[in-house]
């Protein structure tokens, strides 16, 4: 089975530049969208139980993001290709959901998987815009998946959206949308994986390989513009706090297991 895990690296804020107001993702504190981390977390955790599955993931990024492609080559994915170039800044998502579909060409796969929402409000049209292009379907807003029903030709999901809870089942190839409240999480990498060297999974992309004209990407080719950026409204965990003694150790170490730290 062939998974492939799409993502954009998102700041912990919400800012744009000026004119025209494009969400600006690759600032020093980038990092993956709940939701996306949860779509990478569900493809890892069906590599754990079923070792001979290939995980790809591919990010799509405006500057380096090699850090964050490393850690995820640590947790599992086979293998994590970095789209980067100067000449897509600016893109919106459907002129990205084009640059995705053509770094898609010339790969197998049998389910794309990827985050349900973005940080700017919720909007997440890359992934139906890549399904169109890709003439395959799209299932946003999936809370659980079937692992037993999980295969090569489908699999069985529920989704939540509003007071629903719908139930179905998909073919395959298909681009599978994750919530955050799947569950599933993205491990961190243990202590004595953090530095392994995983440069040979690590493939970069640029425009060198994919081709585009200049007209074709970037701002100029936008057909649209955020006109308003908001962060989603999230709700902070409150911090728990141990004593140093045995039981607030014996709760570090229960949690650092938990997260796979340990």
């Amino acid at each position: 089975m062939k998974l492939v895990c799409i993502t954009k690296p998102v700041p912990d804020g919400v800012s744009s530049d000026q004119e025209p107001q494009v969400p600006i993702r690759d600032t020093p504190a980038a990092r993956l969208h709940p939701d996306d981390a949860s779509a990478i977390g569900f493809a890892l955790e069906i590599k754990r139980h079923r070792p001979e599955t290939q995980v790809d993931v591919l990010i799509l990024t405006e500057k380096p993001a090699t850090a964050l492609a490393e850690d995820i080559a640590r947790v599992g994915a086979n293998r994590v290709i970095l789209i980067k170039n100067t000449l897509y800044q600016g893109s919106d998502s459907l002129t990205e959901a084009r640059i995705i579909a053509r770094a898609l060409e010339a790969r197998a796969y049998d389910c794309i998987l990827a985050g349900s929402q973005t940080v700017e409000g919720g909007a997440a049209c890359l992934p139906p815009q890549l399904a169109e292009l890709l003439e395959i379907n799209h299932l946003p807003f999936i809370r659980s998946v079937e692992e037993a029903a999980f295969s090569a030709t489908g699999a069985v999901v529920e989704t939540e959206d509003g007071a629903f809870v719908r139930r179905y089942a998909v073919d395959f190839p298909a681009i599978l949308g994750l919530s955050e409240r799947s569950g599933y999480r993205l491990p961190y990498p243990r202590l004595k994986e953090q530095r392994r060297d995983v440069s040979e999974r690590i493939v970069a992309l640029d425009n060198r390989d994919l081709k585009f004209a200049p007209e074709e990407v970037g701002a100029a080719a936008a057909s649209s513009r955020t006109v308003t950026l908001h962060a989603a409204n999230r709700q902070d965990r409150a911090p728990e706090i141990v004593d140093a003694d045995a039981m607030g150790v014996e709760r570090v170490h229960g949690f650092l297991k938990q997260r796979g730290i340990l």
